[in-house]
């Protein structure tokens, strides 16, 4: 008899295994859908922009940048940003002619995939009720549902770390090479992908030398482990060299990375403009950025060189502000650990807010960070050997991981790709306390309670001060629009942004540009001028002084683009324009203009 109820107990839990799994997948098939219908679905922005350029002209050896955007010399240049992604996409578009829908069910499809990995994973390590929670919870997190629909990493850097967690796990049980190998393999491509990966290679060594006690069998697991790591990472290095004959690793955006969150207008946060070089919205701002750099040097510099200029200056910022540079840290570390979701490339909270979908669905990272130290105690306390094993190998990981992450600068999609790790602690502080409700463990759930509850206020409690940028959020999807001819709702769309945050000058200026694309060149104006009072952008003189221009008031135009190429002397809009106004209006040699 107790062997027939083992036998319809495991029926029943596969049978809510395949539900969950189906779950997970009739979850995103609505979100695609939604997401279809979104204005910035097939008009990707910033990095997406970038990912979409790149493997783009991979698959179908296409090299025209956007408009208005430097070449970022993909071909001729070490990989600014890892290439791993954009080698998924690019295989992706070869094989679909370049659809935007099918990288999204790609990654769906490795969503689910991920959710089958944690099925076999938890119910391995911690049991079949453990393993159906972790299945569950990595299927209905909304942000990782999120990051499926978008031209971005996240779920790549998932299902890497899944499967090679999934490796590592097969190796502790079976001890045959092969599986620490394909572990290697698995967290090599990872790093590809995201070079942070590359600090967790330590904390394997060191799990390795904890379980296998000896040094011979070490010498030989971290062999095998490190041959797989190199062999993923090698081709990426090694087409750098030959490329460029520059010593870059994976990808050399490490030192601009960390400029922009150590220097003297860091708020912790990505930042639009770098003090004293300008804006840096997007990667195809990069190659100014290079171009000004070995100006002030004196000499041509490697992309590797550049990256330490920009590293050079952040430690030597810290050093010279270690208060400021002490709280900063500080507040990186709330940021990441705590409740809000930062924006980075695109404002993930109200986009779950506005989605009839993901709004939801659960998704407090405070709230599965408490339950992950409880079902943490659990497992050190009562779980079986290799459940112990791996849970340190997974604790481990993600300490080095945050350390990789956390000079930088906060960002949602930075710590996602932890959620796997954080999300099977917290399937086991369920179970264990699902488990005392059901045998009336009142005193062991009054004690958890008591003793996490405070944790998560500490955790949840915004004291950073961070302010989601919903103006943002609008901006984006009005340029999706502009993109597509659509002015009128564009035009909505940044009168949106600007009552959410009346300082956003890019708002303010594609406004203005609206509004004198629709002949209302007073309105067009009026707009350029509150731009550049709200901040000091050389595109914000230029269009200024050509409405003035096509007013028939050159001589109130030339100063303004005076002033924006004081300020971007590259800007070779504003120089035709310059040249246009003077054309109409010639100056005395003595008279002094200002706008």
């Amino acid at each position: 008899m107790a062997g027939e109820q083992a036998i319809r107990n495991r029926r029943w839990f596969a049978w809510i295994g395949l539900l969950i799994a189906a779950g997970a997948l009739a979850l995103r098939l609505a979100y695609l859908q939604e997401r279809r219908a979104a204005p910035d679905f097939a008009y990707p922005d910033v990095d997406a922009l970038y990912h979409d350029y790149w493997a783009r002209g991979l698959a179908f050896d296409r090299w025209t940048p956007p408009p208005g955007m430097d070449d970022p010399g993909v071909r001729t240049r070490p990989y600014f940003r890892p290439p791993g992604y954009v080698w998924f996409l690019s295989a992706v578009y070869r094989a679909t002619a370049g659809s935007y829908v099918a990288p999204r069910v790609a990654q769906h499809v490795l969503g689910v995939f991920g959710v089958v990995l944690a099925l076999w994973l938890g119910t391995r390590l911690a049991g079949r009720l453990a393993g159906n929670l972790y299945a569950a919870l990595l299927g209905s997190y909304w942000i990782l549902i999120y990051f499926e629909g978008e031209l971005l990493d996240p779920t790549l850097n998932v299902v890497l770390l899944l499967a090679m967690l999934a490796a590592s796990l097969l190796w502790l049980e079976r001890r045959r090479s092969g599986w620490l190998f394909l572990a290697g393999l698995l967290l090599g491509g990872a790093a590809v992908v995201r070079p942070n990966m590359l600090a967790c290679y330590p904390a394997g060594l060191a799990w390795f030398g904890w379980v296998l006690k000896r040094r011979g069998p070490w010498l030989r697991a971290a062999g095998v482990w490190t041959v797989g790591l190199v062999l993923a990472v090698a081709p990426g290095a090694g087409r750098n060299w030959a490329v460029a004959r520059d010593r870059v690793l994976v990808s050399s955006n490490a030192g601009i990375n960390f400029y922009l969150g150590n220097n003297p207008d860091a708020t912790g946060y990505c930042m639009a403009e770098l003090p004293a070089w300008g804006p840096y919205r997007t990667c195809f701002d990069y190659p100014r950025i290079c171009r000004r750099v070995a100006e002030q040097v004196g000499r041509p510099l490697q992309d590797s060189e550049i990256s330490a200029y920009f590293f050079a200056a952040g430690m030597r910022w810290a050093r010279e502000n270690p208060g400021r540079a002490l709280e900063l840290l500080a507040k990186k570390a709330a940021l990441f650990w705590g409740l809000p979701e930062v924006a980075h490339n695109t404002v993930e909270s109200h986009g779950r807010r506005t989605s009839r979908i993901l709004r939801r669905l659960p998704g407090d990272f405070p709230l599965f960070l408490c339950l992950g130290l409880l079902g943490a105690a659990g497992l050190r306390k009562h779980g079986a050997p290799d459940a112990r094993r791996m849970a340190l190998f997974m604790g481990l990981f993600g300490g080095a991981y945050f350390l990789s992450v956390w000079p930088f600068f906060a960002a949602a999609r930075y710590r996602v790709p932890i959620l796997p790790i954080i999300l099977f602690f917290a399937a086991a502080g369920l179970e264990q306390a699902l488990a005392w409700l059901r045998t009336r463990a009142w005193r062991n759930l009054a004690g958890s309670a008591i003793a996490l509850l405070p944790l998560y206020g500490l955790l949840a409690w915004n004291w950073t001060g961070y302010r989601e940028p919903v103006g943002r959020w609008h901006f984006d999807r009005g340029w999706a629009l502009v993109k597509q001819g659509r002015l009128g709702e564009a035009q909505e769309q940044f009168r949106q942004a600007l009552a959410a945050d009346p300082g956003d000058v890019r708002a303010r200026i594609n406004l203005g540009n609206l509004l004198g694309q629709m002949g209302d060149l007073a309105g067009a104006e009026r707009e350029f001028r509150q731009a550049v009072a709200a901040g000091d952008n050389p595109e914000a003189w230029n269009n200024l002084g050509y409405a003035l221009y096509l007013q028939g008031r050159a001589a109130e135009a030339a100063p303004c683009f005076d002033r924006a190429l004081a300020l971007d002397p590259e800007n070779r809009q504003a120089r035709n324009n310059r040249e246009a106004a003077r054309a109409v209006w010639r100056p005395a040699e003595h008279e002094t203009l200002a706008p």
